[in-house]
């Protein structure tokens, strides 16, 4: 349990499942990297999530296969939406299991009306508009399976919450920040 990874509602714990905790062994994880990324991209990305002073104007480090002999790793900053989903498409593609998510700054909500001519909500930017998370027929009939969201092939033609993939792996994700992250 990490209580820094609380990131909604249904995370917080109930006061008997507390106590098993307390009561439980502990061991300390040093860091939970799920990424195979230079020490330098691991600390500009820790930078940005520790909002780090100037964080997303300072120079992307030079990403490559110094990481235990790894493949490259990509790392870029792309000024439109557009560009990149049709990067993580292609990258869906090549080698599978890419998506797009997005910071949650988008309207939604399950109990108010949606676009009236599609039935469904969007995230929007210029020339970019495709579905919000969890909203597709068939990613919401395989989510009745149990089948996670970035394992469901029609997902690829929706944008998720950084919530709907935490604690995923994926092989591409292009991160889609909107209003609430300043630069």
């Amino acid at each position: 349990f990490d209580p820094n990874q609380i990131v909604s509602g249904k995370s917080y714990l109930t006061n008997s499942l507390k106590e098993r905790i307390d009561s439980a062994e502990t061991f300390r994880l040093k860091d939970q990297w799920r990424i195979e990324a230079p020490a330098e991209v691991k600390d500009y990305i820790q930078g940005i999530a520790d909002f780090s002073r100037d964080s997303l104007s300072a120079n992307t480090p030079k990403a490559d296969n110094r990481d235990r002999g790894t493949d490259d790793y990509d790392l870029k900053f792309i000024n439109s939406a557009s560009e990149l989903y049709d990067i993580i498409k292609e990258k869906n593609a090549t080698v599978g299991l890419s998506r797009v998510v997005a910071t949650f700054d988008w309207k939604y909500s399950p109990s108010k009306n949606k676009s009236e001519s599609t039935g469904y909500w969007y995230v929007e930017d210029n020339d970019f508009k495709v579905p919000w998370n969890l909203q597709l027929d068939m990613v919401k009939s395989a989510q009745k399976k149990n089948i996670p969201w970035q394992e469901i092939p029609d997902s690829i033609d929706e944008v998720g919450s950084i919530y709907t993939v935490q604690g995923t792996d994926l092989n591409y994700v292009g991160v889609i920040l909107g209003p609430s992250i300043e630069y």
